[in-house]
């Protein structure tokens, strides 16, 4: 099958018509009229809808995978010695009240916070059972046998 080239889409006018995924979908006056250069569209096909994605968004996200992949690369370079040098330090951290302190002030402010709203407070209070899984889970972490720095 030949192809035009193709080129960035700049506007959109209230009609414009899209396939997605089965479904023909028409842009409406709100979405002609929010849809600037350098935004993007992504057509969720399980829906059959167009997603509009702000260009200072597109910036925000590709800003982040990059500096993700730049993260990743430096992290392939550590040893495992020090990745679970990491885990080890960090699991002692979470159990050291002192350390911890600051956290538990921050999560009674945010739970207080919550209920002034009205809200409801059982996922986001931290307890001591999260806490102790918090240690178990990074010590876990620093136990397992990833061999992170085998070519294979």
């Amino acid at each position: 099958m030949k192809t035009e080239a193709s080129s960035p889409l700049v506007s959109l006018k209230v009609g414009d018509r899209f396939v997605v995924g089965d479904r023909m979908v028409v842009v409406d006056e709100a979405l002609a009229t929010a849809f600037q250069p350098g935004d993007r569209l992504l057509a969720i096909t399980s829906r059959g809808e167009l997603l509009h994605v702000p260009a200072a968004d597109v910036s925000v996200a590709s800003r982040a995978v990059g500096e993700a992949q730049v993260a990743f690369g430096l992290l392939a370079e550590v040893d495992d010695e020090a990745i679970d040098g990491f885990f080890h330090s960090f699991a002692k951290k979470v159990a050291d009240d002192a350390v911890f302190a600051p956290v538990l002030g921050a999560n009674a402010h945010d739970v207080a916070s919550a209920r002034e709203r009205g809200r409801s407070t059982g996922r986001l209070e931290l307890t001591p059972k999260m806490r102790q899984d918090m240690v178990d889970g990074l010590s876990m972490w620093a136990g397992l046998d990833l061999k992170r720095n085998q070519k294979v």
